[in-house]
């Protein structure tokens, strides 16, 4: 079996490590060499994730919502190319005037990409109430994170509840397709 890239490594030790600082904590569904597919505890299961090690210097957290059996949209897409520097680590994707340089490589996966992800779980996504979602099959589709449900005669837009409290409420979220 292949080893796993490092920032691969790093996110699976990160994750074990800071599994109760998310709201609403990732739950690993598939792992493999460069990817890790997980789905949010407490979160419609539209709503899906993976981190995935593209190179050796380049990896990506994205958070999708899945409808009618294809992705329909993103709603989290964090990309982190690794740069070596004089000083450390940087992102070679930031601008210039925000590169940010790290002297540790570890800490640049951390305070650059993991933690980013933490923040936006536990700030937009546990701040919304709804997935709004707007689709046509083999047409334009996209999402929105949204506190108030939004009544509308357009049939190509539908709610679907984003949190769940209690494991029979899912239920309610026949009408995400999945």
């Amino acid at each position: 079996m292949r080893k796993r890239q490092y920032g691969h490594r790093e996110f699976l030790k990160w994750l074990r490590a800071e599994r109760k600082s998310f709201l609403n904590p990732p739950v690993i569904t598939k792992s493999g060499y460069n990817k890790t597919e997980f789905l949010l505890k407490g979160v419609n299961r539209a709503v899906r994730g993976f981190y995935v090690q593209k190179s050796r210097d380049y990896s990506e957290i994205t958070v999708w919502v899945k409808w009618d059996n294809e992705c329909v949209d993103l709603i989290f897409d964090f990309d982190l190319k690794e740069k070596r520097t004089v000083d450390g680590y940087c992102c070679s994707l930031c601008l210039p005037e925000s590169i940010v340089n790290y002297p540790e490589r570890k800490e640049l996966f951390v305070k650059h990409s993991f933690e980013t992800f933490l923040e936006w779980c536990n700030g937009t996504l546990s701040h919304s109430n709804w997935l709004e979602i707007f689709y046509e099959k083999d047409h334009s589709s996209g999402v929105r994170l949204v506190k108030e449900k939004v009544i509308t005669e357009d049939e190509r837009f539908y709610f679907a509840p984003l949190h769940f409290i209690k494991k029979n409420e899912c239920r309610e979220a026949v009408l995400c397709q999945c």
